[in-house]
C-alpha cells in the first residue's frame, strides 16, 4: 500500500529531519546555490601516503655509534566519514579567487559531504543561517567515492563528467587548458576532470568566466601538489552494503547516498526505481545515533532550537538508548502531524538489543524499526510499505554485527 511513498532525511541546520513524498535527489544545505548539482558519491577511502618526516640525529656517544634516527609521532588522521575529512579539500580552495567570482568579501563558510560523498566546500557574502546573499559551491569527487556512489558499475570521475557535460542546458563551453577537459554552461555550473580521479565543480549565482576559471586553475594547480585522499564512507553506510539491501528487500539500488558524520546522527540512504516513476526513490534508509555524537551536539548552543533544556542539561551523561526513549528519530521540535517523540510502534524482541520497537507503517507513515544496542547505539531502519518485520530483523542482524565490529568488537552493556 502506497509503496511509492517515501521518507527523506536531510540534515537541516544540525539535526535530522523529516520530508514526505519527494524523489531522490541531490539535497543542497540551507543557503547552498539555488542549483542543484549533479550528485556524485564517495567511495571506498584510499589511505592516504604519509610523508616521512626528517630524521632528527642523535650525537653518538662514541665514534663507532652510528646515528639513530628518532620516531616523529604521525598525526592522527580524521575520523572516517567525518566533516573533518572535508576541510583537506577546503584547504586547496584560494579565498580571494572566491570572493573575484562573488565580487564582496565571503561573510559565512560552511563545510558538507555531498549525498555522493564527496566534499563541499560553500561560500556566501550574507549568512547562511538567515540570508546567503551571493554564494558558490565548489565540490570534489573523486573516483573511489562515485562507485560507492553508483554500486557495481565501476563508474568512475571521467564517466561522471561526460554525464554532468551531457546534461548541462543550452550550449555549453569548453574551457581549453583546464585540467583534463572542463566546460561550463555560461549560467551556473563549472565542471573540471583533474587527472587521476578527480571531478571539480563550481556553482554560482552569476559570474563572468575569467574569475571561475582563476578559481578552478588555482585549484587544479593545488591537486597537482598535493592531492588529499578520497573521504571514507559515513558508519552508517558501513553497517549494510547495496548487496544486503537488494538480497532482503528483492529491490534494485542504484545510488548509495552518504551522509556526514555526526549531527547528531548519521544516516545512508539507498535509492532504487519504482514502476511508474521518473525519479529514483529511497528504497530504504538507515540512521544510527551515538553516544559520542549526541553529547558532543547537546554541547553546542544550537542544539537549544531542536531539543528540551532538561535534555540538554544532561549533555555530559546522555546516552543513545535514552534518545531513543525521550526523542526518537525525529526530536522534540520537527514533529510530522501525528507523531509523538519517542519510540514508534510496539516493543518486540531482537537479539542483542536493550529496547527494540517495530511499526508496520500506515496511510501516512513508513514501516520502521528502532532499537538500542547497548546504551550507546541508537539504530533506526526505514522500510518500504511492502517490507515486513522479518526483512527489518535480517538487515539489523547484520549491522548490529558490523556494528559490533566497528567498536572493536563489543557493544556497551545494557546498564
Amino acid at each position: 500500500m502506497n509503496s511509492w511513498r517515501l521518507l527523506t532525511i536531510v540534515s537541516i541546520g544540525s539535526l535530522v529531519l523529516a520530508c514526505t513524498g519527494q524523489p531522490t535527489t541531490t539535497t543542497q544545505p540551507s543557503g547552498s546555490p539555488t542549483i542543484e548539482p549533479f550528485s556524485a558519491s564517495p567511495a571506498p577511502a584510499t589511505a592516504s601516503p604519509t610523508a616521512s618526516p626528517t630524521a632528527s640525529l642523535t650525537e653518538a656517544p662514541t665514534p663507532t655509534a652510528s646515528p639513530t634516527a628518532e620516531p616523529t609521532a604521525t598525526p592522527t588522521p580524521p575520523p572516517a566519514g567525518s566533516l573533518a575529512e572535508v576541510e583537506a579539500y577546503c584547504d586547496l580552495i584560494d579565498r580571494a579567487a572566491v570572493e573575484a567570482v562573488l565580487g564582496a568579501p565571503i561573510s559565512d563558510t560552511q563545510l558538507e559531504r555531498s549525498r555522493s560523498g564527496g566534499a563541499w566546500c560553500l561560500y556566501a557574502t550574507g549568512d547562511f543561517e538567515d540570508d546567503p546573499g551571493e554564494n558558490v559551491l565548489v565540490s570534489f569527487d573523486r573516483t573511489p567515492n562515485l562507485s560507492r556512489w553508483t554500486p557495481g558499475t565501476g563508474w568512475d570521475a571521467r564517466q561522471e563528467y561526460e554525464a554532468r557535460r551531457q546534461a548541462l542546458e543550452g550550449r555549453p563551453q569548453e574551457i581549453a587548458d583546464l585540467g583534463t577537459a572542463a566546460v561550463w554552461d555560461r549560467r551556473h555550473e563549472l565542471h573540471a576532470l583533474v587527472e587521476p580521479d578527480v571531478l571539480l565543480e563550481v556553482l554560482f549565482m552569476e559570474s563572468a568566466l575569467d574569475p571561475l576559471v582563476g578559481l578552478a586553475a588555482g585549484i587544479v594547480d593545488q591537486l597537482a601538489v598535493a592531492s588529499p585522499p578520497s573521504l571514507n564512507p559515513p558508519i552508517a553506510c558501513r553497517l549494510l552494503s547495496f548487496e544486503d539491501v537488494e538480497a532482503a528487500t528483492g529491490r534494485d539500488v542504484i545510488h548509495v547516498n552518504e551522509s556526514a558524520e555526526f549531527n547528531p546522527a548519521t544516516t545512508c540512504d539507498f535509492s532504487g526505481p519504482f514502476p511508474g516513476f521518473e525519479f529514483e526513490l529511497s528504497t530504504l534508509r538507515i540512521v544510527l545515533f551515538r553516544t559520542e555524537d549526541i553529547r558532543a551536539w547537546l554541547a553546542l548552543d544550537k542544539s537549544a532550537d531542536f531539543v528540551p533544556a532538561e535534555i540538554r542539561a544532561q549533555a555530559e551523561s546522555y546516552t543513545a538508548r535514552q534518545w531513543l526513549m525521550d526523542l526518537g528519530l525525529y526530536g522534540a521540535a520537527f514533529l510530522i502531524d501525528g507523531e509523538e517523540p519517542g519510540p514508534k510502534g510496539q516493543p518486540i524482541d531482537v537479539d542483542g538489543a536493550c529496547a527494540a520497537y517495530w511499526f508496520p507503517g500506515d496511510d501516512v507513515f513508513e514501516p520502521r524499526f528502532e532499537a538500542a544496542f547497548g546504551q550507546d547505539e541508537y539504530l533506526v531502519l526505514l522500510l518500504d510499505w511492502e517490507d515486513g518485520v522479518g526483512v527489518a530483523r535480517q538487515l539489523a542482524e547484520i549491522a548490529a554485527e558490523r556494528l559490533t565490529t566497528e567498536r572493536g568488537g563489543e557493544l556497551s552493556p545494557c546498564g
